[in-house]
């Protein structure tokens, strides 16, 4: 499903749907919050997303958008009124337009405050013909020097597509005052979880991801089918504070992906950067104990957590209060007689922690650009892997190392090589952090750059047979190279996202992660079939032939060898058989059945997709 419709190249500007999955609602309306705007000067708001600002008649009045007088988050919207119109809509700030559907019950929540008592507004949802849909009160409400939420159910009637909520102003206790407007949400009830969605890669052999932030969830779930936290997953966005924990949007995060079937990645437990400040003034016995402390509080709080960056950026970003702000490396056991125990222990730790079904992963960016970073990734990858430590590779993707950069020199062939390298390590690889510049110094049309570099870069990585998949690190404005024009989105799909769309859907892929060929000869008749479906969610029957009566063992394991489960182990007759796998307590990914008769054994490689 697709909320746009274009004519004569033209694209409707698009309804934003955020999923509140705490609430069960979805928001309907665009920057109610007036976070996805810059701080303005008095008057300057003509830019505003979402946003329109009538003045009419002899009315006086100006609007700003101000950092320093906010309910929630770090933006709201100021009025002073100076001089009043004739009528009570003389002076209005109007949040438009929203989709909506005849029949639809909508709630309309938002909160207000003024620099004194006596001042007053008027709330109100309506069509584009100035149709009222409800208003708050009789006629305004009163206002004081304190915030306060105001709220209104209302039901829309025939004949109605899209919406607006017009606040008024133009009262004469207002004059020579303040008023401040913050939060204003327009939802509806969210559907039965993931039943509405159709994500670019739905069914496909590997997922598309996305960041949860702020900025990056209007319309998240009718594109991507994975979910990263940006900065809310970083330890010191969690704890910035010693034992005050926040997990607001952490745990929106995760319960989308689990309402939704969609795999999720914990970004990220220990790093360089982003990490409590608080934590450096402790002993390392102390030290350690806050860290352990951290995972277990992620794990219990996240028990069917798909994929988590045990370690990021440790080429580059060590908590060792030099390469990195974080100064707990010691801890972890520092540098150590392998020049890198501190990932090991951390590793180990997670390990201890987290359960079977969490794949444990580590990241790093300059990677896929460097030669000599992928030979350094991995000696440090097969310190882990021998251990039994590790379960996948996390590359980043960004600019600045992938090629879109006007400051890059990187191929597609030199990612390719890369990732063909990293792929001997018989590892999956997940592109953790992608995103591909608009602005360039090649004097072409920004957009029309980025849909060429699209083409160069991203099927390098989504055709890699060891690639499960694609994390982009942002697709609207807000993200964090919003300089560089690296969104994808914006009022409408842009070139490069409406190329992405149509390339997903016919490109021909395979997930294939190697495993070593156990190069055993197996007598005539003994046969493992290719499990069937495959890939499979959540159930698939497994074919075998034996050569004759025979004690028999057939088991599953994860890609890293940990066994998953036992289907058989008995004795079983010459001839065909077959079983059923159920894995519905299992993660997206990889497994491996392994059929065992005497000395013989075959072994065959399943994918799970949720």
């Amino acid at each position: 499903m697709r909320l746009f419709k274009s004519s004569l190249g033209a694209t409707l500007l698009f309804m934003v749907l955020v999923s509140s999955t705490i609430n069960a609602q979805i928001t309907v309306n665009t920057n109610g919050s007036f976070e996805a705007s810059a701080v303005t000067v008095s008057g300057d708001t003509a830019g505003v997303e979402g946003w329109t600002f009538e003045l009419q008649g002899d009315a006086v009045a100006r609007f700003s958008v101000v950092d320093s007088v906010v309910k929630d988050g770090s933006r709201a919207l100021a009025i002073t009124v100076d001089t009043l119109g004739s009528d009570e809509w003389s002076i209005q700030a109007i949040n438009e337009p929203f989709d909506v559907e005849a029949g639809q019950t909508l709630t309309m929540s938002l909160w207000a405050k003024a620099t004194a008592t006596g001042t007053t507004a008027n709330f109100t949802a309506g069509n584009p013909d100035f149709e009222e849909f409800g208003r708050i009160g009789n006629a305004s409400v009163a206002l004081t020097d304190e915030w306060q939420e105001f709220t209104l159910s209302f039901v829309i009637p025939e004949g109605n597509t899209s919406g607006r909520a017009p606040l008024h102003f133009n009262f004469s206790g207002n004059v020579g005052q303040t008023v401040y407007i913050d939060s204003l949400d327009i939802s509806k009830p969210a559907p039965a979880p993931g039943s509405q969605y159709d994500p670019i890669a739905k069914g496909k052999a590997k997922w598309l991801g996305n960041i949860y932030s702020a900025d990056q969830l209007p319309l998240f779930l009718e594109y991507w089918n994975q979910v990263t936290p940006e900065n809310d997953g970083k330890w010191g966005s969690v704890e910035g504070s010693k034992d005050n924990m926040n997990w607001t949007n952490l745990d929106a995060a995760y319960k989308m992906a689990k309402d939704n079937g969609i795999p999720f990645r914990f970004h990220v437990l220990v790093w360089g950067a982003q990490q409590p400040a608080w934590m450096n003034d402790l002993s390392p016995t102390e030290q350690l104990d806050e860290i352990q402390e951290w995972f277990d509080s992620v794990a219990t709080r996240y028990p069917d957590v798909d994929y988590v960056e045990v370690v990021n950026e440790p080429l580059h970003q060590r908590p060792d209060g030099q390469t990195g702000e974080a100064d707990y490396w010691d801890a972890l056991g520092g540098q150590g007689e392998t020049g890198w125990d501190w990932v090991i222990k951390a590793f180990e730790m997670a390990r201890e922690t987290f359960p079977e079904t969490a794949k444990l992963y580590i990241n790093d960016y300059g990677i896929i650009s460097s030669p000599t970073a992928v030979r350094q990734y991995k000696n440090l990858i097969n310190l882990l892997k021998e251990r039994g430590l590790i379960d996948g590779i996390g590359v980043q993707a960004h600019a600045f190392s992938n090629g879109s950069s006007s400051a890059s020199g990187t191929t597609p062939g030199t990612i390719r090589n890369s990732l063909n390298s990293l792929a001997e390590l018989n590892l999956p690889i997940q592109a953790t952090e992608m995103d591909i510049d608009g602005v360039n110094n090649q004097g072409m049309d920004n957009e029309e750059y980025q849909l060429q570099k699209y083409k160069q870069i991203f099927p390098v990585f989504w055709e890699h047979p060891a690639v499960e998949g694609v994390t982009l690190w942002g697709w609207k404005p807000g993200l964090w190279r919003s300089q560089q024009e690296a969104w994808i989105f914006d009022q409408r799909p842009r070139d490069a996202m409406d190329w992405l769309e149509d390339y997903v859907d016919t490109a021909n892929v395979v997930l294939d992660v190697s495993i070593e060929d156990e190069g055993e000869s197996v007598p005539e008749g003994f046969e493992l079939s290719q499990n069937y479906p495959n890939p499979f969610n959540p159930s698939t029957v497994i074919s075998y032939k034996l050569a004759a009566n025979s004690l028999v063992t057939l088991k599953v394991y994860d890609i890293t060898g940990r066994e998953i489960a036992t289907l058989i182990n008995g004795q079983k007759t010459v001839g065909d058989h077959q079983v059923t796998f159920d894995a519905s307590g299992l993660a997206s990914g990889i497994y491996i059945y392994r059929l065992q008769s005497g000395s013989n054994t075959l072994t065959r490689k399943m994918m799970l997709i949720k």
